[in-house]
């Protein structure tokens, strides 16, 4: 069996593989979950089951298009939206497969490792690209109507189009937040998501500026009295501020929260983070 770290997002982590199965019992308990035989000629004949070559074209739908329609003098076509859907299916089921299989098992094997924690690493992958493990199957944890995924790719490329002065800084406490938490590094991620939040603000704040849509800030300034500021000169309404402060007084705590669980705190820290720095990003649009 092959066991893929990284999910979807493994073009930029990359891959590794961890052998719990021979590949046709892993085969056969896909045959038996509904994937027919043909894609697995497939992955074998075009892509000798390296999984950096045949999962990107199992999650863009470029397989399935091959066995519906062939292969034409250019090439395969590009995938239509209900192949693209078809491929998706089939990687989420072999995910299952391979998910359910490691989880069978001792949670550490000498000749493999630590089994369960790869795993988890997969899981928490998912839940970045807004799916979730749940009894057995990997399902749809998106908010209805919204598309998480989607949602982080836009505020990337939204933060990229305002070009703040500290565009590195942030790109890399986005990185940061993605990997520590996909390492199941709950209190690493929960930190880097902070930063990363801290660091939009004082690069928003610095764009005001060059705008002139606010005078220049007095430096040093601490993170609540940067966030005050915003209200001082206009760029935020009162409660729109408040907002912004009561998430960071939440990312700042370092203590416990009764009832909340470490990878809890982290996943839904991420949450707010998403939702309210796309807010404050779509508002610096009109300071001028």
């Amino acid at each position: 069996m092959l066991f893929f770290r990284g999910a979807y997002r493994g073009h930029r982590r990359g891959y590794s593989q961890i052998a719990l199965l021979p590949p046709e019992d892993y085969k056969q308990l896909l045959y038996e979950h509904g994937v027919p035989n043909e894609v697995f000629k497939r992955i074998e004949d075009g892509y000798g089951w390296k999984p950096n070559q045949f999962l990107p074209d199992l999650f863009n739908g470029r397989i399935v298009t091959y066995l519906e329609r062939g292969v034409s003098l250019g090439g395969v076509p590009a995938p239509n939206e209900q192949e693209a859907f078809a491929g998706k299916l089939l990687l989420v089921k072999f995910l299952e497969i391979a998910i359910q299989t490691a989880l069978s098992v001792p949670a550490f094997l000498p000749e493999i490792g630590d089994v369960h924690g790869a795993t988890e690493e997969v899981i928490a992958s998912l839940q970045l690209d807004g799916f979730a493990y749940i009894n057995g199957r990997v399902v749809d944890a998106a908010v209805k109507g919204v598309d998480l995924k989607t949602e982080d790719d836009y505020l990337v490329g939204l933060i990229r189009a305002i070009r703040p002065p500290n565009l590195d800084l942030i790109l890399y406490h986005h990185r940061e937040a993605d990997d520590t938490f996909v390492n199941r590094n709950w209190g690493a991620a929960s930190t880097e998501t902070r930063n990363f939040f801290v660091s939009v603000l004082r690069g928003l704040r610095e764009v005001a500026t060059e705008r002139k849509a606010a005078p220049a800030v007095n430096q040093p300034i601490s993170e609540k009295n940067l966030i005050d500021d915003f209200r001082k000169v206009g760029l935020l309404a009162e409660e729109e501020k408040e907002a912004v402060l009561k998430l960071w007084v939440l990312l700042s705590y370092s203590g416990a929260h009764p009832g909340i669980q470490e990878q809890d705190r982290a996943r839904l820290t991420r949450l707010l983070v998403l939702g309210l720095t796309e807010w404050l990003c779509l508002k610096s649009v009109q300071w001028k």
